[in-house]
């Protein structure tokens, strides 16, 4: 075969061979790009489903935190109402016309059951009315000696026993104290009736 020949054979040869490493190249290279574009989509797809699923757990919290802060008001605007009640009744008692304060006085020694040689200790401001309540625990508890303690006790109103080593305190405050861990519930239902009955409060 002559040389102009087999050169023209070569040429021929390599334009075919590079024909095909360039149609191979685009076919790999159009792979390649799918590939990548898929797992491009891939990754967008799986980072919005976490977007959203981030999204419903922020405003999951956000709706958690929002109902917690207005329970957490309802409950203080309710325990402010309460307090309010105790109070009143603090004041009703403060401001009552002496003789009945008098017979509030004795009716809190009568429930301490008393023996008769109790000491009976009155705040500062009450000491004034011994006489008068000495007299009415006199009518009531005909026979008993009580006796005022020589102190006076610190306490705003109510009273004080002493029986031997037995103390009672009968202070006002701590009457009111008592009645509001016992009482406190209803209380709380006869200002909310319509709460109550939803929430069991």
């Amino acid at each position: 075969m002559p040389l102009e020949k087999i050169t023209e054979r070569i040429l021929e040869d390599a334009s075919e061979s590079a024909a095909k490493i360039q149609e191979k190249g685009k076919d790999d290279a159009e792979k390649i790009m799918a590939h990548y574009e898929k797992r491009v989509k891939d990754y967008k797809e799986k980072a919005m489903k976490e977007a959203q699923v981030q999204a419903k757990e922020k405003q999951s919290q956000m709706i958690s935190t929002a109902k917690r802060l207005a329970r957490n008001d309802i409950l203080a605007h309710k325990q402010e109402w309460i307090d309010r009640v105790f109070e009143e009744v603090k004041t009703d008692i403060l401001e009552m016309p002496e003789p009945d304060y008098i017979s509030f006085l004795a009716n809190l020694v009568k429930k301490s059951n008393p023996e008769g040689s109790e000491e009976i200790g009155l705040s500062h401001k009450d000491r004034v009315l011994w006489d008068k309540l000495s007299s009415k625990l006199s009518e009531d508890f005909p026979g008993h000696h009580f006796k005022l303690m020589e102190s006076p006790f610190p306490m705003e109103a109510g009273v004080f026993i002493k029986r031997g080593q037995t103390f009672l305190n009968a202070s006002l405050d701590a009457i009111l104290g008592e009645l509001r861990e016992k009482e406190g519930k209803e209380v709380a239902q006869h200002l909310f009736p319509e709460e109550g009955r939803g929430n069991g409060v």
